[in-house]
C-alpha cells in the first residue's frame, strides 16, 4: 500500500502562523515609493547642476575632485565616485553629473513602471549613482533629506529581492522569510527618524508648505509599520490585483470597533488641524492657514505627547 503525503497545507499554515506573508503589498509599495523618490531626487539635482556645480557655479564640482593618486583607480578608492571615469567618455565634471542624473532618472522611471525592475541590482545602481553625486555635492547635499535618502536607499537594497539569475526572467513575486527582518530595519529607521525629529514637527513641515522628498521619505518609511490588510483598504482593487490573499474573517464586533477607532483618529486629526492652524478656503479657492498657538504651548504639548507615543510604541 502506498501513501501520498502532501506538505503544502502544513507549509501554508506555518507561513500564516509566522506572519511573514502579511506585508507582500507593503513591500512592493515601499519599493515603488523609493523608485519615485529617487526620480524626484535626480530630477531636482539635475536642474540645479549648472547654477551650483557648473564652471561658474556657486561651488564648482571640479574643485571637489582632487587627484591624490597616479591613476583613476587610486583616485576612485580615495574618493568613491563615478565622476572619475566620466572623462573617458569625453565629459567634464559638470556634464558627467548631468549624465549620472539622466541615468538615475531612467532607471528610477523603469523601476516605477515595471515591477520586475524593482530588485536589489537596480536599487544598488541607483544608490551608488546618488552617492557619486553626493561625494561632490559639498554643502548643498548635506541636508537631512539627502543623508536620509542615502540610509533609506541602502536599506532598500536589502528589502528588494536579489535576482541572481540575470539571464532568466526576473522574478520578485515571491515573499521570503528574511523579508520580515529587512522590513524591521525600515521600521527601526522610521522610529529613529520620528523619535529624533518628532512626528509633530513633521506635520508642521507639511502644513507650512516646506515640502520636498524628505516628506515622501518619511511616508515611505512609515509604510513598513502597516500590513497588507490595512494597505488594501485604501488601494483600488485593480492596483492590488491577485497579489493579496484575504485573511480569515474576523467577527463583526472587531470589524466595527476597528472602523470606529480608525474613523475617530482621522476625524480628531482633521479637527485639531483645522482648529490649530485656522484653515480656511478663500473666495479665490486658495487654502489659507495661520498658527493659533504659542511657542510655549507647542513645546508643552510635545513634552506631554512624547512619553505617550513611546508608551504606545512599547504596547504595540
Amino acid at each position: 500500500m502506498k501513501y501520498r503525503v502532501s506538505y503544502a497545507p502544513v507549509a501554508q499554515g506555518k507561513s500564516k502562523m509566522a506572519g511573514y506573508d502579511k506585508q507582500v503589498l507593503v513591500r512592493q509599495a515601499f519599493l515603488w515609493f523609493m523608485s519615485a523618490i529617487y526620480l524626484f531626487a535626480f530630477c531636482s539635482l539635475y536642474i540645479q547642476i549648472p547654477g551650483l556645480y557648473g564652471q561658474n557655479g556657486v561651488l564648482p564640482a571640479k574643485l571637489a575632485l582632487r587627484e591624490v593618486g597616479s591613476s583613476t583607480e587610486e583616485n576612485f578608492w580615495s574618493k568613491p565616485t563615478l565622476l572619475w571615469f566620466t572623462p573617458r567618455l569625453g565629459l567634464n565634471t559638470e556634464t558627467g553629473m548631468e549624465f549620472l542624473c539622466l541615468v538615475g532618472m531612467l532607471l528610477s522611471l523603469l523601476a516605477m513602471s515595471l515591477k520586475s525592475w524593482r530588485d536589489s541590482i537596480t536599487f544598488s545602481v541607483l544608490w551608488f549613482l546618488y552617492f557619486s553625486l553626493y561625494q561632490v555635492g559639498q554643502t548643498f547635499v548635506h541636508f537631512q533629506w539627502d543623508i536620509l535618502l542615502m540610509e533609506t536607499g541602502f536599506l532598500t537594497i536589502l528589502v528588494s529581492p536579489l535576482n541572481l539569475n540575470l539571464f532568466k526572467s526576473r522574478n520578485n513575486k515571491l515573499q521570503r522569510h528574511h523579508d520580515n527582518i529587512t522590513l524591521w530595519l525600515v521600521k527601526w529607521l522610521a522610529f529613529r527618524l520620528m523619535f529624533c525629529s518628532g512626528i509633530f514637527f513633521q506635520v508642521l513641515i507639511i502644513l507650512t508648505g516646506n515640502y520636498n522628498f524628505f516628506n515622501l521619505l518619511a511616508i515611505a518609511l512609515l509604510l513598513a509599520i502597516i500590513d497588507d490588510e490595512h494597505l488594501v483598504a485604501i488601494l483600488p482593487s485593480w492596483l492590488v490585483g491577485s497579489s493579496y490573499v484575504k485573511p480569515a474573517q474576523r467577527s463583526s464586533v472587531i470589524k466595527v470597533l476597528r472602523r470606529i477607532v480608525a474613523f475617530g483618529t482621522v476625524a480628531a486629526v482633521l479637527y485639531w488641524t483645522i482648529k490649530l492652524f485656522a484653515l480656511e478656503l478663500s473666495p479665490e479657492h486658495v487654502l489659507k492657514s495661520r498658527i493659533t498657538f504659542s511657542q510655549t504651548a507647542f513645546f508643552r504639548a510635545v513634552d506631554q505627547a512624547v512619553p505617550l507615543t513611546i508608551l504606545l510604541g512599547i504596547v504595540s
